[in-house]
């Protein structure tokens, strides 16, 4: 009984901790698809510029 206790717990952190790592890689590739995006925007509006 304590090892399936111990079992599932150890089950729902592991999905926490990926979760979370999920959350985070989420974060990095919007910010970068920003960075992408800014970058494309000024080189857009200085080929119109010149």
């Amino acid at each position: 009984m304590k090892c399936q206790f111990l079992d599932k717990r150890l089950n729902e952190l592991t999905m926490m901790v990926l979760m979370r790592q999920t959350e985070v890689d989420i974060v990095m590739i919007d910010m970068k698809l920003l960075v992408v995006e800014t970058e494309t925007a000024d080189i857009t509006a200085d080929d119109v510029d010149t």
